[in-house]
């Protein structure tokens, strides 16, 4: 990001100021051109808000929910946050400002890539051991690097009918499935959506937060074909996902 910041920063024909140019950067890394390059304009210059470097400002704008640590790193990196401080004081050049709030944004982006989405079956008000019994699925967004849990929310399940959930589930971008036991077809579908699933034994008691835990470290088994985990008082076919609900729903404290 750095580099395409800094071929445009202060460059004719446009003359982009330091916020513009990690915003074009920005864009450029992402592939997208939602706000306009003129906006930021006004943030140049040491007339970003309380006097805050333009690209500090442009970064901290662009990924608001990182704004304390991009701050913080910033300042760490360069001296200051603050754009009279870096050139009067500091004499940072604006180049570096410019590349050091690349670097840092670019960052940002690197560690919500390297997340995964787990999904597990929820009944009316717990867990539901069985995957096609579910009436609800808990999102759960994680760190893939240290398992930290970065997001959770709670889903009503879509119209049960054959497939509908591992279709579901691959339009909500989930990545793995923490089930007691699943069918066969459904494991296929979820395997045909690139989802993994993992069981937890029926004798595995604890919270949402240990299973997440466990399956970092490895110790769920993966579900595999012919050991998905489904018994067989369950009431379907295998060849296509199960129409019951709610039965298999069992609670743990």
């Amino acid at each position: 990001m750095k580099k395409t910041a800094l071929s445009v920063f202060r460059q004719l024909p446009e003359r982009l100021n330091c916020a513009q140019s990690v915003l074009h950067a920005w864009q450029e890394h992402k592939g997208n051109a939602e706000e306009p390059i003129e906006s930021f304009r006004p943030f140049g210059s040491g007339r970003a808000p309380d006097g805050r470097c333009g690209a500090l400002h442009a970064a901290i704008t662009l990924a608001p929910d990182q704004r304390e640590d991009l701050e913080r790193r910033f300042a760490e990196q360069v001296g200051a946050t603050h754009c009279a401080i870096l050139k009067k004081e500091l004499k940072v050049p604006c180049e570096q400002s410019v590349a050091t709030a690349c670097d840092l944004l670019g960052s940002v982006s690197l560690q919500k890539t390297q997340s995964v989405r787990i999904a597990l079956p929820w009944g009316s008000d717990d867990f539901c051991s069985h995957f096609g019994g579910a009436s609800h699925f808990y999102l759960i967004e994680v760190e893939s690097c240290t398992g930290q849990v970065l997001s959770h929310d709670l889903h009503s399940a879509p119209e049960h009918k054959p497939g509908a959930y591992p279709a579901w589930l691959a339009r909500q971008e989930v990545n793995i499935v923490l089930a007691g036991g699943l069918g066969e077809r459904a494991l296929a579908l979820l395997t045909r959506a690139g989802i993994q699933a993992y069981l937890i034994p029926a004798d595995h008691l604890g919270s949402w937060e240990n299973w997440i835990q466990e399956w970092k470290a490895g110790s769920l088994t993966k579900a595999e074909p012919g050991a998905s985990g489904c018994t067989g008082h369950h009431d379907h076919s295998h060849d296509e996902e199960e129409h019951h609900h709610n039965d298999g729903c069992e609670k743990h404290s």
